[in-house]
Parts: structure tokens; C-alpha cells; sequence
């Protein structure tokens, strides 16, 4: 009676239960840090309590959270019976509220510390931010764990219960992809937040771990132990990024590895079976390939590259941020701040070109995609072959009408960057230039710091080019096949559709909302116009 209660609330595929019951560990676990923190304000607010007794009580509501949490993946473990997933749930759950109590202790503990240690509650609050850090990204790493559970559990399912025959087995990958496909639609907002939060959350605390070991860093904390728990909580967010971004692209990847892989067993079945090649739907389904991208609102795909360009991107803003970091700046070169802030603009010409980059590598990625699956999985015979011609032309002409607007702002960035960094360089070479009153050092840095933008610049245009140019050239040789063949083979040339295929040869070219193509041109024509506005810039100067 009560397993069939428990199967009508949860359901009965494991998938189902799995992740039900892993929801409502993460609401326990959410009213355990409720009871846990409100416990800890009592305790550090209404009572004036020693060290001693205030670090047994610290312990004490941690190894009750824990001991909870255990019994509630015991319990779990012995309805769901998936040991290998609930130990995976364990531990990011543990490490998770690991993290939030730390981020809570440090700042509902602080009046109890103030009177201890000797720090400022109103520099405390003034200088940090670690509650709604700590409670926005342990929000963000439950939603996260949710969606990582669900990729997980089909990819699980899809190993445990394939049937032995063909046909069955491609109707249950039917189910699983329509499955996955709910579950990106569900979870596609929370995606782009929870990336968004990874990205912030590098940049952030690797600039804040630099700035604790700045001698000349404003003085957050005068007590060495404090220093010590503060710098022991960044770290740990720095690493709990790490592996929530690892975690979510390789179960994602996992998935659409394991969907490869059944489509490649079931061409080679076809392929070795004559009777099989007769069935037209199934030849149709062979050459589809069916499988599912996951995505963040169709922003990015959730894969390697996006691991790439995150710490890409973390990088290149940390690097902005450290050195608009005014305080280390201007004890260490003797800057002023007024200067830096009157004759420079690295942080908003940072955001925005990392953003750019960000986006120029999602659309990169997904064109040389297209072409190496054209190159790995082209099929023998001469219409199964233009067919799966035309359904990569298909999800090119997608790929392109859904980053149109994003290339036209991202090729017009692309010509402003050259354009400013080539007269700043300039500019910093002239007698006649604005006097900076940097130190050299300094000026070195700046000096480094637009030429590397000049530097990417240029390799994101080239890159962006090549990958344009090599797809259309793989069409065109392509393209180039079907005519010789359909000239060589008489029999081939009755057939009027297939000559109107070889004479229209189908392709795409890529666009930026149709001003301009992608292609080699682009390159002459963006370095002809930034040397033109780049003399036009120099004779105003003079």
C-alpha cells in the first residue's frame, strides 16, 4: 500500500524518482540551513558566549546537519536503490551546504567576533558580501544539481534498459530524447543564470584571493585567524566553481556521447543488412542522427567549449578588474585615481569585448562543428548523402539566422578595437599625446594590455573568417562530386531532380543580418576602413 502511494506521488521510472526524492533532500537541506542559521544568530546575537563555546556550538550544528543529511540519503538510498547516484547526490550536497553554513558563520557570527577579535561590524559589512553570495549561489548549485541529476539519470536509463531488438531500442531513444528535450526547456532560464553565476563567481573570487595577498590591499580584517576564515571561504567557492562547471559540461556531454554512439550502431546495422537498406524510414532515421543539444536559452551549448570560454572570458575581466583594482594601483605605482579614471576606459571596453568574444565562440564552434560532422559521417551512397547535405545546410542556415544580430555587433566591435587600440598605440609612443603621469611600470602594463587586444582582435577575426570560409569551401567540393558524378553516369542524368540538385549546388553563406557576408573580404574591407578613420583619428590629433 505504501509503495503504490509512493509510485502514484513519484512515479514509477526510476528517472522520475530520482529526481522527485533528490528534491526534497535539497528542501530539507534548505530548512536544515534555515533552522542551523537562525540557531547560530540566537546563539551569537542574545548570548554572550566565549571562543570556546561559540566554535562547540559552530561544530556542533554542522555535525547535526550532517548526520541528517546522511539519514535522509539512507533513506533515499533504500527506496531509489541507485548507490552509485545517491553517493554522487551526497557528496555535492554536502559540499554545497558545507559552503553556505561557512559563508552564514562568517557573517551571523560576527558580533560575537567583534567583541573577540577586534573588527569592525560596519567595515564588515561595508567591505564583504559573503550572505548573499553565499545564499544566491547555494541557490544556484541546488538548481544546478537538479538538472545534472536529470541528464544523469537518462543517460543511466539509456544504459540500463536497451532492448535487444533494433527497432525497439530507437523507439526507447525516441523516449529518452523527447525526455531531455522537457528537461532543457524546464531548466534553459536557470542555465543561463547558473553560467552567468559560474563566470562571476571565477572572476570574483580569483581577483578578491590576489587582493588578500596584497600587502597594500585595504586592510579588511585586523585579525589574522578572521583573515584566515575568510580567505578558507573564497577558496572554497573558487573551487566549488570549478567543479560545478566541470560537473554540469561532462554529464552533458556524457548524454550526447552515449546518443552518438547508438546512432553509429544502428548505420553500421543498416550497412551490413540488405534487407534493412530497403526500409526507407529507417535509412531516413540513420541519416538524421538524432540527438539533443543542451542549451541555455539557445544562447550557448552546454559542452567543452563553454568550459574554454568561460575561463576565457573569467580571465580577460579578471585582468581588467585587477587593474581597475584602484587601491592595490595606486599604493604599489604611486597612480593617481583621478588620472586613471580621466585618461582610461579598460573596464567597460573589457565587459563588453569579453562578452563579444564570448558569443563570437559560441557561433565558431558551432560552425566548425557542422563541418566536422560533415567530414566524419558522410555516407557512401549518392542520396543518402545529399540528403544529410541538406540537413547540415538546414542547421547551418538556424545557426546563422540566430547569431545574424550578434555578428553585426560583434564585426562592428571588431572594427572600433582595432581602430582604438591602434591609435592608442600610437598615442603612447607621441610627444604630443596626453600626459598620463604613470609610472613606467605602469605604463608597461597599459601598454601590454592593448596590444593583447589588438592581438585578439585580430585572431577572432581570422577565426571567425576561416571557420566561415572552410564550411563553404566543403559544400562547393561537395557539390563538385555530385556534378562529375551525375556527368560520368547516364543513368544518373534521367534523373531530373537530382541534375537540378547539381546545378543549383546548395550552400550557405553565412551573414550578418544580410549587410555583409562572412568571408575573406570582410578582413580587406574592416583593415581598410580602420586605417582610413585610423588617419583620419591622427590628423585631428595633430
Amino acid at each position: 500500500m505504501i509503495d503504490i502511494t509512493l509510485s502514484k506521488m513519484f512515479g514509477t521510472f526510476p528517472v522520475d524518482r530520482r529526481f522527485k526524492v533528490d528534491l526534497i533532500l535539497k528542501v530539507f537541506s534548505v530548512g536544515v540551513f534555515l533552522f542551523c542559521a537562525s540557531e547560530l544568530r540566537a546563539c551569537f546575537v542574545l548570548q554572550n558566549l566565549e571562543v570556546g563555546e561559540m566554535v562547540k556550538v559552530i561544530l556542533d550544528e554542522i555535525g547535526a546537519s550532517m548526520r541528517l543529511m546522511v539519514w535522509l540519503s539512507q533513506l533515499t538510498a533504500v527506496w531509489v536503490k541507485d548507490k552509485s547516484v545517491l553517493n554522487s547526490l551526497h557528496v555535492q550536497n554536502t559540499s554545497t551546504f558545507i559552503g553556505l553554513l561557512a559563508s552564514v558563520t562568517i557573517c551571523l557570527g560576527f558580533p560575537i567576533l567583534e567583541g573577540v577579535l577586534s573588527v569592525s561590524i560596519t567595515d564588515f559589512f561595508t567591505y564583504s558580501r559573503f550572505l548573499p553570495a553565499g545564499l544566491t549561489r547555494s541557490v544556484l548549485c541546488l538548481i544546478l544539481n537538479q538538472f545534472i541529476v536529470g541528464v544523469n539519470s537518462l543517460t543511466k536509463d539509456f544504459d540500463d534498459r536497451m532492448y535487444p531488438g533494433l527497432f525497439e531500442s530507437m523507439v526507447f531513444q525516441k523516449e529518452i530524447l523527447k525526455r531531455a528535450r522537457k528537461l532543457n526547456e524546464f531548466y534553459k532560464v536557470q542555465l543561463l543564470f547558473c553560467s552567468a553565476s559560474l563566470f562571476f563567481t571565477l572572476t570574483c573570487e580569483s581577483y578578491y584571493l590576489i587582493a588578500r595577498f596584497s600587502e597594500t590591499s585595504r586592510p579588511f580584517f585586523s585579525n589574522d585567524i578572521f583573515r584566515m576564515m575568510v580567505l578558507a571561504e573564497e577558496s572554497m567557492w573558487f573551487a566549488l566553481a570549478f567543479f560545478w562547471l566541470f560537473k554540469l559540461v561532462s554529464s552533458c556531454e556524457k548524454f550526447h556521447e552515449k546518443m552518438d554512439d547508438f546512432n553509429d550502431q544502428i548505420y553500421n546495422a543498416i550497412k551490413k543488412n540488405d534487407l534493412l537498406k530497403t526500409n526507407k524510414k529507417l535509412q531516413l532515421c540513420a541519416i538524421k542522427r538524432p540527438n539533443v543539444i543542451f542549451t541555455a536559452c539557445r544562447f550557448f551549448n552546454i559542452g567543452y567549449p563553454l568550459v574554454t570560454s568561460i575561463i576565457a572570458a573569467a580571465a580577460t575581466i579578471h585582468l581588467k578588474v585587477v587593474m581597475n583594482g584602484f587601491p592595490i594601483l595606486e599604493g604599489v605605482l604611486s597612480t593617481s585615481i583621478t588620472d586613471f579614471i580621466t585618461y582610461d576606459r579598460f573596464l567597460p571596453a573589457g565587459l563588453t569585448r569579453s562578452v563579444l568574444c564570448l558569443i563570437l565562440n559560441q557561433f565558431i564552434v558551432g560552425v566548425n562543428s557542422l563541418t566536422k560532422d560533415f567530414d566524419d559521417r558522410m555516407y557512401p551512397g549518392l542520396f543518402e548523402s545529399i540528403a544529410f547535405q541538406k540537413g547540415i545546410l538546414k542547421r547551418a542556415r538556424e545557426l546563422n539566422d540566430f547569431y545574424k544580430v550578434q555578428l553585426l555587433f560583434c564585426s562592428a566591435s571588431i572594427l572600433f578595437t582595432l581602430t582604438c587600440e591602434s591609435y592608442y598605440l600610437l598615442a603612447r609612443h607621441s610627444d604630443k599625446s596626453v600626459p598620463m603621469q604613470l609610472s613606467d611600470y605602469f605604463s608597461m602594463i597599459v601598454l601590454v594590455e592593448e596590444s593583447m587586444w589588438f592581438a585578439v582582435t585580430i585572431f577572432w577575426l581570422l577565426n571567425l573568417v576561416s571557420s566561415c570560409e572552410k564550411f563553404h569551401e566543403k559544400m562547393d567540393d561537395f557539390n563538385d562530386q555530385i556534378y562529375d558524378a551525375v556527368k560520368r553516369n547516364d543513368l544518373l542524368k534521367k534523373n531530373k531532380k537530382l541534375q537540378l540538385c547539381a546545378i543549383k549546388r546548395p550552400t550557405v553563406t553565412f551573414t550578418a543580418c544580410k549587410f555583409f557576408n562572412i568571408g575573406y573580404p570582410l578582413i580587406t574591407s574592416i583593415i581598410a576602413a580602420a586605417a582610413t578613420y585610423l588617419i583620419i583619428l591622427v590628423e585631428f590629433a595633430l
